[in-house]
């Protein structure tokens, strides 16, 4: 027995195969468009995590720059803000502190490697042991400087901040960063005098 497979008439064929070549195409399509964004995404996220990564680096190299001097000349350290006991606790917070003369790392510190565009910069604050502990009384039994049998006004602390920029930082007129990353970081020191 013989099968006769009889071909449609091209009147019953509507343009079918069209219509599906055109939406497997738009599929493509979008999902080239999706894969090309993906990379895209990852490139800028990448971007991102080096220069925060160069940041932080440039910003440890002024704290580590900025102890380090204060180590080897506590009082004539260009950096040093002695503001005394103070209602304001934030010397940091304040531009016109940054920008006084003596408180940019030198490149030397920060090596060859990465040109910065702008310089990581230190404070140095000295504080009482008072205005350390907001002018409160340690609580009775604690372990503090008193019952280690040192005189509380012999004792200084220094707060050090120091900030840090990825080498694309810049900032418009007005002073706002417009791009690149930019890093804070602060430590203490103390000294008995």
């Amino acid at each position: 027995m013989r099968h006769r497979f009889a071909r449609p008439s091209p009147r019953c064929q509507h343009g079918v195969v069209m219509i599906i070549a055109l939406v497997l195409l738009a599929v493509i399509a979008i999902s080239s468009a999706m894969a090309m964004r993906m990379s895209t995404y990852s490139d800028l996220v990448s971007h991102n995590m080096r220069a925060q990564n160069l940041a932080l680096q440039a910003a440890e190299a002024g704290l580590r720059h900025c102890e380090s001097t204060l180590i080897l000349a506590p009082f004539t350290t260009p950096m040093l803000i002695d503001q005394g006991l103070a209602a304001d606790d934030t010397e940091w917070g304040s531009e016109g502190n940054w920008t006084a003369a003596g408180v940019t790392v030198p490149a030397d510190v920060l090596g060859t490697t990465v040109n910065y565009a702008t310089q990581p910069s230190c404070l140095i604050r000295r504080m009482l042991l008072d205005e350390f502990r907001l002018a409160a009384t340690p609580t009775p039994g604690s372990t503090g400087v008193e019952s280690r049998g040192i005189d509380p006004d012999t004792l200084a602390l220094y707060r050090i901040t120091a900030r840090g920029y990825s080498p694309d930082f810049r900032r418009d007129a007005s002073g706002t960063a417009i791009s690149g990353a930019e890093v804070w970081l602060q430590s203490m020191v103390r000294s008995i005098e």
